[in-house]
């Protein structure tokens, strides 16, 4: 997510069994390669073995990136550095997890909710290998957020969002477009569809650009019309997004080639 009012967002999905370890990170196992030697010191074979490693997770992570990684990795002196993504740059990172509600969320932020109120009084505490300090503590700036993404339609199926989770983040509501966005909207799903379709149904439809599918002479701007009245007459009594309209309108196009 680039241009987020000068900050690099990184996205992540949650996901059922997404937890505290994946948002503020822990002592995981990894297989590692060791080589083996010989008692004239040749190398004989090379094994993978299990060792114990910090790993961060997506808020730590995003966090850590906001500091000078040489000097100042956990933020205590303050040392901030310009984000620097496909030789463009950023003011900061911030972290956006996509389908927000689909995992446990409260339990997995942990004693992220304290570290988010408090920042740099408290900051987001990890595990560390270092046998004389049981954590590290990652200064968390003032101006770094979290973007949650939800669809309000499975609410009811996923995991409710806590009083404690709702009093330290603002809801903003996106409401389906208009129907005088109509045509705009039509437009993005074109374009979105025909980047997704394969070589071969383009070639099968005779389509080499997305603008050939709202021609408005076309058999296929006629496919979307219609697509498009369908989910326009149900979202008067259901506010369906976007995405359906983009699986019905592939599915019209891929069944007629």
């Amino acid at each position: 997510w680039k241009d987020f009012n000068g900050y690099y967002g990184e996205v992540v999905t949650a996901t059922e069994d997404w937890g505290t370890q994946d948002v503020i990170g822990g002592i995981i196992p990894k297989l590692v390669k060791k080589k083996v030697f010989d008692d004239l010191g040749k190398e004989i074979r090379e094994d993978k073995v299990v060792q114990f490693r910090v790993q961060k997770g997506a808020a730590s992570q995003t966090v850590s990136e906001n500091w000078d990684q040489e000097n100042d990795q956990f933020g205590h002196a303050g040392k901030r550095v310009e984000i620097n993504k496909e030789n463009r740059k950023y003011r900061g990172v911030w972290l956006i997890i996509d389908e927000f509600n689909r995992a446990d969320i409260d339990k997995a932020f942990g004693g992220l909710f304290t570290a988010l109120e408090y920042r740099k009084k408290v900051g987001i505490k990890i595990p560390t290998d270092d046998p004389e300090r049981i954590y590290e503590k990652i200064v968390v700036p003032q101006d770094y957020r979290i973007i949650g993404t939800l669809n309000t339609k499975d609410k009811n199926y996923l995991h409710r969002l806590s009083d404690a989770l709702n009093r330290r983040f603002e809801t903003i509501e996106i409401a389906v477009p208009g129907f005088d966005k109509a045509e705009d909207e039509m437009e993005i799903v074109a374009k979105k569809v025909f980047n997704v379709l394969g070589k071969e149904i383009r070639e099968q439809l005779n389509i080499h650009d997305y603008t050939e599918l709202i021609k408005p002479d076309s058999e296929y701007w006629k496919y979307l019309v219609v697509a498009y009245e369908i989910l326009a007459y149900i979202r008067r009594s259901n506010e369906l997004g976007t995405a359906l309209l983009i699986s019905v309108y592939k599915f019209l196009l891929v069944f007629h080639a």
